[in-house]
């Protein structure tokens, strides 16, 4: 049985989530494009299209909204030269419930920067009802 060998940009996109993860967004944000763009679904109060410079205000959402409980877990991450796909779990707690949801990241990569980064949902209702 032949191992796979991982691409260096799986390895670019999982150290973004590191970063994220430990709060370091100044540190993530660096490896992306200055016109990076975010796209996040839905009709939530941050539902649309984030840019770097309204990132940290639209995880800020995130979190007040989540009451600090919001976090993911990347379970695959796949990627070529130009395109990723992260596959997530979701977990936080609202209202005194524990909510856990799906989503994919779809990223696009230019000579190893991140340009672009959309959020599809496993279900688009369950995130809506989740973050309005």
């Amino acid at each position: 049985m032949s191992q796979s060998i991982q691409h260096s940009n799986e390895d670019l996109i999982k150290r973004f989530y590191d970063l994220f993860a430990q709060g370091q967004f100044d540190v993530a944000l660096s490896m992306c494009s200055d016109d990076i763009t975010f796209k996040v679904p839905g009709t939530t109060s941050f539902s649309g299209v984030q840019t770097k410079a309204t990132f940290q205000d639209w995880i800020q959402k995130v979190w007040t909204l989540s009451g600090g409980t919001f976090r993911e877990t990347a379970y695959q991450i796949i990627a070529n030269d130009h395109h990723g796909v992260v596959l997530l779990d979701h977990f936080l707690s609202r209202n005194g419930k524990e909510i856990h949801y799906r989503v994919n990241h779809i990223w696009q990569i230019r000579d190893g920067v991140l340009t672009a980064w959309e959020e599809w949902a496993g279900d688009e209702a369950a995130f809506n009802a989740t973050w309005s």
